[in-house]
């Protein structure tokens, strides 16, 4: 059975669609409507006009854009051309076809396809190579069906929460999604390109970055994501947020008054970010609150300041609660840098407590009392600690106490080694309550750097 021509086809699709008028001479494949030539034959060459008939009018006019293609006889064309049932056609999948060829949507009336090597526009003509026409087409197709599948997928997925509405009947949750579909999101909302916090706060909500942190942990809760990415990760946050925070915390040790108006300390607040601060301590409980998970590595949550009931003195609250990996509870209480622990006795000659720091452990010891007889002041609080730690732990809760610094340990210089011993033996001695000074904290995260970073150098070397 010999193969129907293009013409012929063409006719069929319009007189069975009641086009009046429409007329063919399939010698030379030529089709004629009352406003003119729908389809010619020139010199190998057809040239396919795209008219649109409206019957309530009943009047033919050509198309505004896109109005003709022009296509080498030996080019198939006829699965290319889609037909309404009123008979109005154009090229299948044309909407996408346009955004992929002419993404800047330049003004075109005709599509020319031959044998060129690249596409090009000249006044409102658009060349086109034969190859890259195939190749279009196919991506056209291939967007048109992502699209709907995505578009279905949105439905099925907002219907099925919405149901939860009107009826206890629901379907069971599913993955609405196929493989690339995240990809996809990521490149659609050109994430990768922002700069700035600011940049990605334009896009995303904060139920956009909890569901990511979600999605993270997961991720990294069932080794689904890379080694290679993995060792990006820690690099990330030993070499440079560590390091960043270490070099922030040694700012801050630096300054040599309480005075938070100073340059210096103006600076180091600017770097914060967290408005106005008026005291040293309330400088380094912020420093705190916003690195304390990667100054002291064995804790996976911090609460800032939960107020407690019964507590003797002005302040209610200790300055964190942290829960360790291990379930455990911790009261960390920060004071400042510039406190001294210990006070020089010369009739005994050694060192004692200074009053700052048995006041800090008297205060630790009270928060540690209040947390044992659950004095919470609200019960969401109890609830969010008790969410992380197992709540026999609230009985057994362990203190400690961030105060001073080397140069400001005691009263009394020239006393080294004593100093050491004395400082040693009496922080020993504080049951349930670890002392520790702002330069060693400092120092433990830059340790931490240190032995890491060769261990992962050298897992990259094997």
């Amino acid at each position: 059975m010999p193969r129907k021509t293009l013409a012929k086809f063409i006719f069929e699709n319009l007189t069975e669609a009641s086009w009046p008028g429409v007329t063919i001479d399939e010698d030379k494949q030529l089709i004629e409507c009352p406003k003119g030539q729908v389809l010619s034959l020139i010199r190998g060459e057809y040239h396919l006009k795209f008219y649109w008939y409206s019957v309530e009018k009943k009047e033919y006019d050509l198309r505004d854009s896109y109005s003709e293609i022009i296509f080498p006889k030996t080019l198939d064309i006829k699965k290319l051309i889609f037909f309404r049932r009123n008979g109005n056609y154009k090229l299948a999948y044309e909407k996408q076809f346009k955004s992929i060829t002419n993404p800047l949507s330049k003004t075109v009336n005709k599509v020319k396809l031959n044998n060129s090597t690249k596409l090009k526009f000249y006044k409102q003509n658009m060349i086109l190579p034969i190859n890259l026409f195939t190749k279009s087409m196919n991506d056209a197709k291939y967007v048109y069906d992502k699209s709907n599948s995505y578009k279905n997928s949105a439905q099925n997925y907002l219907s099925g929460i919405k149901s939860h509405d009107y009826s206890n009947n629901v379907k069971k949750r599913t993955t609405y999604m196929e493989k690339g579909e995240f990809h996809f999101l990521v490149d659609r909302l050109y994430l990768k390109t922002k700069n700035s916090k600011k940049d990605f706060q334009k896009y995303l909500d904060d139920g956009d970055l909890k569901s990511m942190e979600e999605l993270m942990t997961e991720l990294l809760r069932h080794d689904v994501l890379s080694e290679e990415y993995l060792r990006r990760l820690n690099d990330y946050f030993i070499k440079e947020r560590l390091k960043d925070i270490i070099d922030l915390g040694r700012e801050i040790l630096r300054l040599k008054s309480a005075d938070v108006t100073t340059l210096d300390a103006k600076k180091i607040i600017e770097k914060l970010a967290y408005g106005e601060i008026n005291k040293l301590e309330a400088l380094w409980q912020k420093f705190f609150e916003k690195n304390l998970l990667y100054l002291i590595f064995t804790y996976k949550k911090i609460f800032p300041q939960v107020e407690l009931k019964n507590i003797d003195g002005d302040k209610k609250y200790p300055d964190f609660i942290g829960i360790n990996h291990y379930n455990g509870l911790d009261v960390i209480e920060i004071k400042t840098h510039l406190k001294n622990v210990l006070v020089w006795d010369n009739s005994h000659e050694n060192f004692y407590f200074s009053s700052e720091m048995s006041k800090a452990i008297v205060q630790t010891k009270n928060y540690m009392d209040a947390i044992m007889q659950e004095r919470f002041n609200t019960a969401e609080d109890r609830e969010n600690i008790t969410k992380f730690t197992d709540e026999e732990n609230l009985y057994h809760p362990r203190g400690i106490i961030i105060i001073s610094s080397k140069n400001k340990l005691a009263t009394k210089k020239g006393q080294d080694e004593k100093l050491k011993r004395d400082f040693t033996k009496l922080r020993n001695s504080v049951h349930d309550i670890q002392i520790l000074t702002f330069d060693e904290i400092i120092t433990i995260a830059d340790e931490y750097i240190k032995n890491i970073i060769p261990e992962a150098e050298n897992g990259r070397q094997n």
